[in-house]
Order: structure tokens, then C-alpha cells, then sequence
């Protein structure tokens, strides 16, 4: 069952996001991406979630009466989260190794190092990082405010640095490992906390600074392709895009528009509901098709199409059905 007290401007920063994603695990050209501006909008995919998935958590911990990190990492709350992504990612992991035929660890490798192998089947492995150093995040931002943010944002600068020495030093192309590490989406997660407890403080003319910033710094580093020392690996979804897309995602929450249609309340809470479904759904299917299927769709804009539906219907037929089963194992309880 779908609660109806949901926030239904947050179903559409995420139904947009999975949008986002699908779209950007589809082979378009270099040259179209940046036609396009894909860095503006399509690759502020997984910056979206980062955001709300602090935001979602901080709401959580609030409704809950949690302000300290032994309620945080109880056993209820972390098995359920772990509950929530382990399974389904364990089929998909399942599902690749079965049809690779490249054998178990060379298949789990590859779908973690190479993006065009399982696009996005990096994801579940940082969110798992996620749940452990979220209530740190948290409850830090709670008790110091900006002096936390300006803590977490040295600590993601060092992190980077350090990583940068690391590849540097000895010589080696580690880049393939960087995407699995929570610490580049830090900065996402502080905001989108500091967003929930502190939002009165965050002032429009404040946002407005920030986003011409983002702008300015997507146009150089992402567009016209300008090194850097830092930040030059997956540029699109670094620390500096915060300034750009955090703006966005608090002008949409803070929005008093309203959806009339009921119905598209609905769609919009169902989709909502199942993006990680959406999610894992997507990376099994552009596996499939860019490693098994040996007729490709040669259209870009069929095979675009053709893929945002079967993806988005079908992850929401497994979002139902483990819904229905869980519910099932609740009655059955009682």
C-alpha cells in the first residue's frame, strides 16, 4: 500500500530523475550530449537523488523522534534499509552472471568497473556506503549546522585529494573504482539534511548565487571540457554541481503549485515508489542489449522510447509484487 501522506513533489524530482537515468544509459553521441546541454539536465540524475535521499531521511528521523546515532543505527532501521536494497540487487548480480558466461568474479568486476557493461550497477554498491554514513551526516548537520557543512565539505576535498595523490603516485588508472565511493556525493547528502532542518536560513538570493556559480562552473569544466586537478572523473555529478542542481531540487520542494489530476498523482506516487525498482530494472536491460542482443535497434529515438517504457512498466510490475509478497508475510504474522 502507498501512503497517501507522501509528498508529491518529491515523487516528481524522483520520477524526473529515473527519467534522467534511462536517458543517460543510452548511447548518444558526445557531440548530442553536449548539443542537448545533457550536463544540465540529464546527468543531475543521481546529484537528485543524493538530495532527496537525505531529504527523505532527515523527514524520516524527525517523524520518529530520532536525534542521536544509536537510534540512528539500530538494528530495525538498518536491516530494513539493507532489506530494501540487497535483495533485488542480488538477482540482478544473479542475472548478469548467468547470461555473460564470463564467470562469477570477472562478471561482479566488470559490473562495477565498467560503465558500458551494467550502466548504473555501481549505484546500489554506494548507496549500501550510504546507509551507514548518512546518520553521521545527519546528526552532525542537526547539532552544528554550517559549521558542519563546511566540515563535510573539507572532508570531501581531502577525500579527493587524497585519491588524486593515490592515482598519481602510483601510476595506476584507478578511475574505474572512483564511481563506487560514497565520499564525491558527501556534499549532496549534507545539503539535502541541512535542507529539512534548516531551510528558513536558506534564502532565494542565496540560491540564485549558487546556481550562476554551478552554471558557470558546468559550462567550463563539463562543456568546454577545461581540466582540473580535482573533480576530473564523472565531472557532471562532482562536488562543484551541488551549487547548481541543490538551488532546483529546494525551488521545486518549496513550489506551491499544485496537480489537480488525481490520476496523475497516482502515476506520479507509483513511479516515485519504485525507482530503485526502475533502477535495477534499467540496468538489466541495457545490459542485455548492449552485451547479449546481437540485433540492435539502430534508431536512437525508437530504441529511447522503447526502453523508457519497458523499464518504468516493468520495474513497477516488481515493485507491486514484492509489495504484495511483503504484505503477505505481514498478514500471515499476525
Amino acid at each position: 500500500m502507498l501512503k497517501n501522506n507522501r509528498n508529491i513533489k518529491i515523487d516528481i524530482l524522483k520520477s524526473i530523475a529515473i527519467f534522467f537515468v534511462i536517458v543517460s544509459h543510452i548511447r548518444f553521441s558526445s557531440d548530442i550530449k553536449v548539443f542537448m546541454l545533457f550536463p544540465f539536465w540529464i546527468d543531475m540524475a543521481v546529484p537528485i537523488f543524493m538530495i532527496l535521499t537525505a531529504v527523505n531521511y532527515t523527514n524520516s528521523c524527525l517523524r520518529k523522534n530520532i536525534y542521536n546515532l544509536k537510534d540512528c543505527y539500530s538494528f530495525k532501521s538498518v536491516s530494513k534499509q539493507l532489506l530494501r536494497i540487497l535483495p533485488l540487487y542480488i538477482i540482478l548480480v544473479l542475472f548478469e552472471v548467468l547470461m555473460s558466461n564470463q564467470g562469477i568474479l570477472h562478471t561482479i568486476k566488470l559490473m562495477l568497473t565498467n560503465s558500458s557493461f551494467s550502466p548504473g550497477a555501481y549505484y546500489p554498491i554506494v548507496f549500501l556506503q550510504i546507509i551507514f554514513i548518512l546518520p553521521i551526516i545527519y546528526i552532525l548537520i542537526m547539532k552544528y549546522r554550517e559549521k558542519a557543512l563546511l566540515l563535510l565539505s573539507a572532508v570531501q576535498l581531502f577525500t579527493e585529494t587524497v585519491w588524486r595523490l593515490w592515482e598519481y603516485f602510483s601510476y595506476t588508472d584507478i578511475n574505474a573504482y572512483y564511481r563506487l565511493l560514497c565520499f564525491r556525493y558527501i556534499i549532496f547528502l549534507a545539503v539535502g539534511c541541512y535542507y529539512v532542518l534548516y531551510r528558513e536560513k536558506i534564502k532565494n538570493k542565496h540560491l540564485l548565487l549558487s546556481s550562476l556559480l554551478g552554471i558557470i562552473y558546468i559550462i567550463l569544466f563539463c562543456m568546454i571540457d577545461v581540466k582540473t586537478l580535482l573533480f576530473n572523473t564523472w565531472t557532471t555529478t562532482s562536488m562543484p554541481t551541488v551549487l547548481y542542481i541543490a538551488p532546483i531540487v529546494f525551488l521545486i520542494l518549496e513550489s506551491n503549485f499544485e496537480i489537480k489530476s488525481n490520476c496523475l498523482k497516482k502515476i506520479l506516487t507509483i513511479i516515485g515508489s519504485s525507482t530503485y525498482h526502475i533502477f535495477i530494472l534499467q540496468s538489466a536491460w541495457f545490459f542485455f542489449f548492449y552485451n547479449c542482443e546481437k540485433k540492435q535497434i539502430k534508431s536512437v529515438v525508437i530504441f529511447s522510447f522503447i526502453s523508457i517504457i519497458t523499464c518504468v512498466v516493468l520495474g513497477i510490475l516488481i515493485f507491486g509484487a514484492e509489495n504484495k509478497i511483503r504484505q503477505n508475510k505481514k498478514t500471515k504474522k499476525r
